[in-house]
């Protein structure tokens, strides 16, 4: 997010090829101009965030199915089979 508010600030919003900004920056609003490298560093950043979420699924999943604990569950969700007397 600090990249994004950054070139959304900082770069132009036309194309300035003498500078080597010729690329739109994805996810800029207006969209912003810069460099291919800087594009690609970016939606790098931009995807490596997603596994984070998987991690915790997997940990909830693990917990739920291996240690028989559901308090990451709220109770009015659960269904009758699920809950504890």
């Amino acid at each position: 997010m600090g990249l994004i508010s950054y070139y959304s600030a900082n770069r132009p919003h036309a194309p300035q090829p003498g500078r080597g900004w010729t690329v739109g920056i994805t996810w800029t609003h207006p969209p912003s101009y810069g460099t291919p490298s800087e594009e690609s560093r970016l939606l790098w950043l931009s995807w490596s965030f997603f596994p984070f979420f998987g991690l915790g699924a997997l940990s909830e999943a693990i917990k739920m199915n291996n240690l028989d604990d559901y308090s990451g569950i709220p109770a009015s969700r659960t269904s009758p089979a699920l809950k504890r007397n």
